[in-house]
């Protein structure tokens, strides 16, 4: 059974919070954030944006360290399933012959860090919905994971020969 955990590549990391603190519903979080903490000093707003920016940025960074520390993908002979035990634990199982369809994939930021997600659909997959599939993701070695499934998913469905 093939172990594989996902990369933590820390610029990777930094960019990707900077970004979601940047994102309105999360401004907003750290300015309340910001008022309660400051409410008892001056009316300082930045102070207290400022305050809240750092908190949420603690809670977003270990809440990122937790999840990647705690999760596993394991690939075996006849499945693969993703492991995840951060707050709360999850195992998610994938059978080969379930499997209908395999994509790689990488974004803008993975491309930059040299990472891919692979991404495994099965007959119960919609458009926009892959609660049913399985996601392998940030894996430094995307494409030799991806033929690798690729195979044993072949080999899977291929039935017996006659």
């Amino acid at each position: 059974m093939n172990k594989i955990k996902p990369s933590f590549i820390k610029p990777l990391w930094i960019i990707r919070t900077g970004l979601y603190l940047l994102i309105p519903p999360f401004i907003f979080i750290e300015l309340f954030i910001g008022a309660i903490i400051c409410a008892p000093f001056s009316d300082n707003s930045f102070l207290g944006w400022f305050v809240g920016y750092i908190i949420f940025l603690f809670g977003i960074v270990a809440g990122a360290l937790g999840t990647y520390n705690g999760t596993t993908f394991k690939i075996g002979p006849n499945s693969v399933s993703h492991n995840r035990n951060f707050l709360w634990s999850k195992r998610k199982e994938v059978f080969f012959t379930n499997i209908k369809e395999i994509e790689l994939k990488s974004g803008f930021l993975q491309k930059l860090f040299g990472l891919g997600t692979v991404v495994m659909h099965t007959q119960a997959s919609t458009a926009g919905n892959n609660k049913t599939g399985l996601s392998l993701f940030d894996l430094e070695n995307a494409n030799k994971v991806y033929e690798s499934l690729k195979e044993n998913i072949s080999k899977a469905t291929a039935g017996p020969k006659t």
